[in-house]
Protein backbone atom coordinates (compact mmCIF):
# COMPACT_ATOMS: atom_id res chain seq x y z
CA UNK A 1 0.00 0.00 0.00
CA UNK A 2 1.47 2.87 -0.93
CA UNK A 3 1.92 6.27 1.43
CA UNK A 4 1.09 8.71 -1.35
CA UNK A 5 -2.21 10.99 -0.98
CA UNK A 6 -5.35 10.08 -2.74
CA UNK A 7 -5.94 12.30 -5.41
CA UNK A 8 -9.60 11.24 -6.13
CA UNK A 9 -10.10 11.46 -2.38
CA UNK A 10 -13.53 13.73 -2.22
CA UNK A 11 -12.63 17.34 -1.54
CA UNK A 12 -16.17 19.26 -1.79
CA UNK A 13 -17.63 20.10 1.79
CA UNK A 14 -20.07 17.68 1.87
CA UNK A 15 -17.66 14.76 1.10
CA UNK A 16 -15.10 16.13 3.51
CA UNK A 17 -17.26 16.83 6.23
CA UNK A 18 -18.74 12.81 5.53
CA UNK A 19 -14.82 11.56 5.44
CA UNK A 20 -14.53 13.27 9.01
CA UNK A 21 -17.16 11.84 10.54
CA UNK A 22 -15.95 8.55 9.50
CA UNK A 23 -12.60 9.01 10.47
CA UNK A 24 -13.59 10.24 14.24
CA UNK A 25 -16.43 7.39 14.24
CA UNK A 26 -13.13 4.69 13.26
CA UNK A 27 -11.59 6.45 16.57
CA UNK A 28 -14.35 5.17 18.32
CA UNK A 29 -13.94 7.16 21.68
CA UNK A 30 -17.80 8.67 21.37
CA UNK A 31 -20.73 6.72 20.87
CA UNK A 32 -21.13 6.77 16.63
CA UNK A 33 -24.90 8.49 16.72
CA UNK A 34 -23.08 11.35 18.37
CA UNK A 35 -20.34 12.48 15.28
CA UNK A 36 -22.29 14.63 13.51
CA UNK A 37 -20.93 18.00 11.64
CA UNK A 38 -23.10 20.21 14.14
CA UNK A 39 -21.83 18.31 17.08
CA UNK A 40 -19.11 20.48 19.47
CA UNK A 41 -15.06 18.89 18.87
CA UNK A 42 -15.25 18.94 22.77
CA UNK A 43 -18.08 16.49 22.78
CA UNK A 44 -16.40 14.17 20.11
CA UNK A 45 -13.48 12.20 22.13
CA UNK A 46 -11.05 14.78 20.59
CA UNK A 47 -7.96 14.87 23.43
CA UNK A 48 -4.77 15.92 21.78
CA UNK A 49 -3.58 12.67 20.36
CA UNK A 50 -6.90 12.06 18.23
CA UNK A 51 -6.63 15.40 17.09
CA UNK A 52 -2.38 14.32 15.91
CA UNK A 53 -3.84 11.32 14.82
CA UNK A 54 -6.45 13.08 12.63
CA UNK A 55 -3.82 15.39 11.48
CA UNK A 56 -1.76 12.71 10.20
CA UNK A 57 -5.14 11.09 8.16
CA UNK A 58 -5.49 14.48 6.31
CA UNK A 59 -2.06 14.72 5.53
CA UNK A 60 -2.07 10.73 4.45
CA UNK A 61 -5.30 11.17 2.51
CA UNK A 62 -5.47 14.82 0.78
CA UNK A 63 -1.33 15.71 0.96
CA UNK A 64 -1.77 18.58 3.04
CA UNK A 65 0.13 19.30 6.49
CA UNK A 66 -2.26 20.33 9.05
CA UNK A 67 -1.31 20.86 12.43
CA UNK A 68 -3.00 20.67 15.65
CA UNK A 69 -3.67 24.62 15.69
CA UNK A 70 -6.10 24.10 12.71
CA UNK A 71 -8.47 23.43 14.85
CA UNK A 72 -8.66 25.75 17.77
CA UNK A 73 -11.39 28.23 16.90
CA UNK A 74 -13.80 25.80 14.73
CA UNK A 75 -16.30 24.57 16.91
CA UNK A 76 -17.45 21.49 15.16
CA UNK A 77 -16.74 19.44 12.31
CA UNK A 78 -18.81 21.02 9.50
CA UNK A 79 -16.24 24.29 10.41
CA UNK A 80 -13.84 22.14 10.13
CA UNK A 81 -14.60 20.64 7.02
CA UNK A 82 -15.31 23.76 5.61
CA UNK A 83 -11.63 25.15 6.57
CA UNK A 84 -10.33 21.97 5.07
CA UNK A 85 -12.19 22.43 1.77
CA UNK A 86 -10.38 25.93 1.55
CA UNK A 87 -7.13 24.80 2.41
CA UNK A 88 -7.31 21.89 -0.16
CA UNK A 89 -9.07 24.28 -3.14
CA UNK A 90 -6.54 24.98 -5.61
CA UNK A 91 -4.78 28.26 -5.49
Amino acid sequence: MSNSPDTTAPTSVAALGDWLIERIRFYDQVDAAVVTLDAPLSDLGLDSIYVLTLCGDIEDTYGTEIDPTFFEGRDTLGQVAVALHERLAPS
